[in-house]
């Protein structure tokens, strides 16, 4: 089993890093403050708001 999505979190500048594993490689699709990303996890999914954690 892969990880499929990585998120780096930098709390002092309150911006969180989205990547993706795209092909062996992790591609970032995001950086996110305030947006709502969309994790499609196949059998499940989750829509996270970022802006709920600062």
């Amino acid at each position: 089993m892969k990880v499929k999505y990585c998120v780096i979190v930098d709390i002092e500048l309150n911006i969180a890093e989205v990547y993706e594993l795209k092909k062996e490689h992790y591609t970032k699709i995001k950086e996110a403050r305030d947006e709502i990303i969309h994790f499609d996890l196949g059998e499940y999914s989750i829509n996270f708001d970022f802006s709920k954690i600062w």
